[in-house]
């Protein structure tokens, strides 16, 4: 059995975010208004709506994709407009393996410009481990719809979109879904550390590339 080798450059991270993460193993279970906020290019397979009540926003958890996929999951962090700010992302395997964990600050900014960002670099990640199926989620529902829509009403936004569709259209496939923030805690917990000047670069050196 080859031996494990994983990368922290950097890690400052704060107890008080070292948040664990329900795993629900069920597939079937989890996505709210999924129907509407998923665009699918591919064979993945298409769970349910959960509802929006506050029960089933609740009991949202975090589900590992069906083995192939990468699943990404992207957050973004601002202190006020223009404020400090900072991205998160983690990405894992069908085995709940994380392949990425990056918490990285940025200049002040708004919140949906690092929003994008976090995607953004976090797509770039996913193409670089050589997976060309990829689950991506956020709770920014304006990352997500702008997918959807291939545009945003403003000029930064779809700067950094057409960056993003670029990438995308490199894959086989892809799913983009919004999600609860219950149900991303990891990378929101890394996008707060970065916004508070935290740096957490960390990769997984035999996952990826894929086989």
């Amino acid at each position: 059995m080859a031996k494990s080798l994983g990368h922290v450059i950097k890690s400052n991270l704060p107890t008080k975010h070292l948040v664990g993460v329900k795993i629900n193993t069920n597939f079937v279970a989890l996505h709210q208004q999924f129907a509407d906020d998923t665009l699918l290019l591919g064979a993945a397979k298409d769970p349910p709506s959960i509802g929006t009540s506050p029960i089933a926003r609740k009991n949202s958890e975090w589900s590992p994709p069906n083995q192939g996929w990468l699943n990404l999951n992207f957050d973004g962090a601002a202190r006020g407009n223009l404020g400090a700010t900072g991205i998160g992302y983690v990405i894992r395997d069908h085995k709940v393996r994380e392949v990425d964990r990056i918490a990285m600050p940025l200049p002040p900014d708004t919140n949906n410009i690092v929003e994008f960002k976090a995607l953004q670099l976090g797509l770039i990640d996913c193409l670089n481990h050589g997976v060309r199926n990829i689950i991506i989620e956020g709770d920014s529902a304006i990352a997500i719809n702008a997918i959807k829509t291939k545009s945003t009403p403003n000029w930064r936004l779809q700067d950094l979109l057409d960056s993003i569709l670029k990438n995308l259209s490199k894959l086989e496939s892809f799913n983009a879904r919004h999600v609860y923030r219950e149900a991303n805690t990891e990378a929101d917990a890394l996008s707060e550390v970065a916004a508070e000047g935290g740096k957490i670069y960390w990769w997984e050196d035999n996952l990826y590339p894929y086989g």
